[in-house]
């Protein structure tokens, strides 16, 4: 539905954008807490609905060392694994084995308690600067986290596609990780 609307969103006029924004915001914001799936409805509309409202910034880019960011690595691949984990220890193994695609074996799982949507903005920023290739090999380690239990939720495939896109990175509509379609 999103891929659908977008189109739509962007006949909005340049008045009409920001109170649509605001409007959105205000809607996840009503019940005074934002699931994983608010945010990443309002990160993959916002992404693609802002380069086409907003003006570009025209800082320069600057590669992210992926060696110093072991907070928001942990971070993202702790969200992934929690996401569609059914008890700690299927958490802890898709962590594992994302963390394990990274050789990044120096990362610990965070507790969702200890995670909050700013924590997860900012470190989505941060790592919106690593090289191509590096958040390539970062949107993997959650694909691996993602069907480690051979399944995927659809919850887990939307939070895939929000980092996707937050990263400058989305995925197919209708793509599934793993390279399966929905029926």
């Amino acid at each position: 539905i999103i891929d659908i609307a977008i189109p739509a969103l962007k006949q909005l006029s340049g008045s009409q954008y920001p109170s649509f924004k605001k409007n959105l915001l205000a809607l996840i914001d009503m019940d005074t807490r934002v699931d994983l799936f608010e945010w990443s409805l309002q990160k993959i509309l916002f992404r693609h609905l802002e380069g086409h409202f907003e003006k570009p910034s025209s800082t320069i880019t600057r590669h992210a060392d992926p060696g110093q960011l072991t907070r928001e690595f942990a971070l993202v691949l702790s969200v992934m694994a929690h996401t569609g984990a059914t008890d700690q220890g299927s958490a802890q193994g898709a962590f594992d084995a994302s963390a394990q695609s990274l050789a990044a074996n120096s990362l610990t799982l965070l507790a969702m308690d200890q995670i909050s949507s700013a924590d997860l903005d900012q470190a989505l920023g941060t790592l919106d600067r690593l090289a191509p290739a590096d958040k390539s090999r970062l949107l993997t380690a959650c694909v691996i986290s993602t069907w480690h239990d051979q399944r995927a939720t659809p919850t887990e495939v939307e939070l895939l596609r929000a980092f996707a896109s937050v990263l400058d990175c989305p995925m197919p509509p209708g793509m599934t990780p793993g390279g399966r379609h929905d029926d």
